[in-house]
């Protein structure tokens, strides 16, 4: 279905994609990518289109430079800028791709001019303070408002001549187990891995049409052992208190017999517990790494209406390749094409989006924290785990 006027026919009002440049809206696209991501803070667009149509504004005049808005009928899903116009084609044909990305790329790709130290200040009031300069606005999740780790203020953090204000950032948030990635308004988000779910599952047979999944252990040990060293203070007894160390034995790689052994040092200080929680996390975010699932649905809306969205957790039944649980949203993509629209999701397990904390984990027997959740919320064949059944949330 190439032609734009045909293919508006068939597409729901409520899934009309809009390209609002300068306040003018542009439609009838022939080929859409847009792409949300809990790994980027500036998600990106691309569209296509063919010569100007009647009753549509020409998208020959949008020029790189010019501030945009993507809608997916009534809802936003990205503000940023033109970053490529090009057009390719013939005197029979021509086709025209216009590119961008969110607001927040000048954070990514700017760096700080001059050394700049920020003492007594709190991970919000930093970013904030970074993303000033590029008149870039800053959010805090909400339910990170009152969270002590998040508030501890940093008693002098430095940002290096060079240093892009995102790596500066990002290395602050990570200290503070936070995520970094962005909006539809295009500001920079500081968050966590959501708790929210989605109102309907991917089942496999029902609203599942494409899939692609792998699990590689190449990266994974049998025993990550932290070790860690610090100066003696008054009452340190032992070799044990001036060099910490932890141990985390990796359950899922038992049935094979090898011995894999990974020795990891510490960010900050060290004490026994906080490297035995440091071996663990490695242990827990290099399983949920280890997972590439991608899934394909038809459209862009939930049973309910909402779109999907990235960094909420979805119920997968996948029976194909049994695998089955919840899974965080890490990614989600909306095209369209001849095809029409669909979604595609990269899903990993919440694990992997976890960012240590220095908090005391619970452990159990094999397994940490949430760990459990990745061990039975994911079959793989063959490692001799069973599955765990979990309820649907509004059915497909």
């Amino acid at each position: 279905m190439s032609d734009p006027s045909a293919r508006a026919l068939v597409t729901p009002e409520s899934d009309q994609i809009r390209l609002r440049v300068e306040g003018l809206d542009f439609g009838g696209w022939t080929g859409i990518t847009i792409a949300p991501s809990l790994e980027s803070a500036a998600r990106a667009f691309s569209f296509e289109a063919f010569p100007r149509w009647p009753k549509e504004p020409n998208p020959a005049r949008i020029r790189p430079g010019q501030f945009c808005q993507v809608f997916v009928g009534d809802d936003k899903v990205l503000s940023g800028f033109v970053e490529h116009w090009g057009s390719s084609g013939s005197k029979d044909s021509r086709t025209l791709s216009i590119k961008g990305k969110s607001i927040t790329v000048d954070v990514i790709e700017s760096h700080a001019r001059d050394l700049m130290r920020f003492k007594d200040r709190d991970l919000f009031q930093i970013a904030e303070a970074l993303c000033a300069v590029h008149g870039i606005g800053v959010r805090l999740d909400p339910a990170l408002r009152t969270d002590p780790l998040v508030t501890r203020k940093f008693p002098n953090f430095k940002v290096s001549t060079g240093e892009t204000v995102y790596a500066a950032i990002e290395r602050a948030a990570r200290s503070r187990a936070v995520l970094v990635t962005d909006d539809e308004d295009g500001v920079v988000v500081l968050t966590r891995a959501a708790v929210k779910r989605t109102h309907t599952a991917l089942v496999m047979g029902e609203n599942i049409e494409e899939w692609d999944v792998s699990f590689d252990a190449a990266q994974l040990f049998t025993e990550y052992t932290c070790k860690g060293q610090r100066v003696p203070v008054d009452g340190d007894a032992g070799d044990s208190a001036i060099r910490p160390a932890g141990t985390f034995a990796e359950p899922l790689l038992d049935f094979t017999g090898r011995k894999r052994i990974m020795v990891i040092t510490p960010e900050g200080g060290a004490t026994i517990e906080r490297c035995t929680q440091r071996a663990a996390w490695e242990a827990a975010a290099r399983f949920g790494q280890a997972f590439k699932l991608s899934y394909t649905v038809p459209g862009w809306r939930q049973g309910n209406g909402d779109l999907w969205r990235h960094n909420e957790l979805v119920p997968l039944i996948d029976t194909v390749n049994a695998i089955e649980g919840e899974f965080l949203i890490s990614e989600i993509q909306y095209s369209i094409g001849d095809d029409g629209s669909r979604t595609v999701f990269s899903l990993a397990p919440p694990e992997a989006f976890e960012i240590m904390a220095p908090q005391k984990r619970k452990t159990g027997k094999g397994k940490s924290g949430g760990w459990s959740e990745i061990a039975g919320g994911a079959v793989i064949p063959g490692s001799g785990f069973e599955p765990v059944t979990q309820s649907l949330i509004g059915g497909p």
